[in-house]
């Protein structure tokens, strides 16, 4: 039979079985087992020399798909700068005009007001009631401050903010 058409494995294990009986001939090699051997190695050196190739040849697409994510991820980066800036120039534009709304038939613009958050103006001034302990150091807790600023209460070093976005429907 052919070794060419045999698997790696098959032939691999075709070779194991030579070594197997090597040992328990006591590594007397006989013509059979010489000729046999002839016939594997170069079979087995062609399936692994071809393995071989086809791993690099994906190590090759490996590295050309991550240059790929690191082109994509740099333009997604770029397009949302771009995003970015084009929020804010519409958002500053309707804000001069004093229009919350615009309705263009395709979408609506609508500026709204963002969930109210904290901005800590003197974190040394922050209660320790509001402090939480992490192994040896304080942390704010700016959701407790915030429920407390909401409820009315007055927090030292704190204020209540409350900023506007611009939403596209």
């Amino acid at each position: 039979m052919s070794q060419k058409n045999n698997s790696l494995y098959e032939l691999s294990t075709q070779l194991q079985r030579i070594n197997d009986t090597l040992i328990d001939e006591q590594g007397i090699l006989d013509e059979t087992l010489e000729a046999e051997i002839d016939r594997l190695l170069p079979a087995i050196a062609e399936k692994a020399g071809n393995i071989g190739r086809w791993i690099r040849n994906i190590d090759g697409n490996i590295e050309a798909v991550e240059s790929e994510i690191t082109r994509l991820k740099k333009r997604k980066e770029v397009n949302g700068h771009l995003q970015d800036r084009l929020k804010a120039y519409l958002k500053d534009s309707m804000e001069k005009a004093g229009m919350d709304k615009i309705d263009t038939g395709i979408m609506v613009l609508a500026i709204q007001r963002n969930p109210p958050s904290v901005e800590l103006v003197d974190e040394a001034a922050i209660p320790a009631s509001y402090k939480d302990i992490i192994p040896e150091q304080y942390v704010i807790s700016k959701k407790r401050i915030l429920e407390a600023l909401k409820a009315g209460e007055e927090v030292k070093g704190a204020v209540l903010m409350q900023g506007t976005h611009l939403r596209l429907r």
